[in-house]
Formats: structure tokens, C-alpha cells, sequence
């Protein structure tokens, strides 16, 4: 007997600056029951995330343009366009843009959660201006602080 799932359309009416990116949650863990959520995500050169594992959800990253950097395991891996690669629950990684262009990219995340973790530490854009606050180091406390919450722990870079 199959599950029956809201029908819910979902409505992308925000864009939220994250890790130095773009961010627009085009598919929310509320539409799809908690089963996935789907981050569209733009890149521009250098942004990156900070090293972190998620222990709640796998993440996997579906390169649309450019190429996508993964460190995790002691590896570096250019994921180039049109390609995905599955990062499991609890182990290390960073995604970053090392090219001279932006990366577009979707955040495939199963189950939801990373979505509302993002709309929850994200800072929301207006129009076409782009906030450039700058990280203070009270700021970078509560990101981690509110991480653990979502199961997501931010690690040194020897951990990758």
C-alpha cells in the first residue's frame, strides 16, 4: 500500500544568501511530508561552505553549470556539470567554487530539514542587492548554535 503525499505546489518567493551563495528553496521538506527538499543553489567564484557533516539527512549535490568542488575523505573531487554525487549521513565534507564562474547547482536533501535550517540562518535578499554583512564572530556562534539543532555540526579542516 503506497503512502499518499500532499499535493502541494511549492512557492519560491525568496532568495536567501548562505555560505557566500545564492540560495532558493525550490522543493520544501513542508510539500513533500519530510521526505526531500530541494535547494537551488548559485555559486559565485570562492563562495563555499564551512566543513560540516549532517547526521539527519544525506545530501546530494546535482551540478546544473560550472563545476563543483567536494572535499570529503581525504579527497578532492571536481564534480563537473551534469553530475551528482551523494554525500551520507555523518561524514565530513565542504562544497565550494574554485572556477573563475558562477556554479549552479540543486541541494538534493533526504530527508527535508537542511531546508529549514537554511531559511532559519540565511540571510534574506531584496530585489537584486546582495547584503554584505559582514560574519562577526557572535554571528558564527549562533550559526553553530542553532546547526545543532538541525543535526548539522560544523568540524576543523583536518576532519576532511
Amino acid at each position: 500500500m503506497s503512502e499518499t503525499m500532499p499535493l502541494t505546489a511549492n512557492k519560491v518567493d525568496e532568495t536567501l544568501l548562505f555560505d557566500g551563495a545564492r540560495l532558493r528553496v525550490v522543493l520544501s521538506g513542508e510539500a513533500t511530508g519530510g521526505k526531500i527538499s530541494i535547494l537551488y543553489a548559485v555559486m559565485p567564484p570562492g563562495a563555499g561552505s564551512a566543513p560540516h557533516f549532517h547526521s539527519r539527512e544525506e545530501e546530494t549535490p546535482f551540478v546544473l553549470e560550472g563545476t563543483l568542488q567536494i572535499e570529503t575523505q581525504g579527497r578532492t573531487i571536481a564534480v563537473p556539470e551534469g553530475a551528482a554525487m551523494n554525500l551520507p549521513r555523518d561524514i565530513p565534507h565542504r562544497l565550494s567554487n574554485t572556477s573563475q564562474r558562477d556554479t549552479r547547482v540543486l541541494l538534493i536533501c533526504t530527508p527535508a530539514g537542511f531546508d529549514d535550517f537554511v531559511r532559519r540562518v540565511g540571510q534574506r535578499m531584496s530585489g537584486t542587492v546582495t547584503p554584505r554583512e559582514p560574519l562577526t564572530p557572535d554571528a558564527l556562534r549562533k550559526i553553530v548554535e542553532i546547526s545543532r539543532e538541525y543535526g548539522i555540526s560544523i568540524v576543523d579542516d583536518a576532519a576532511l
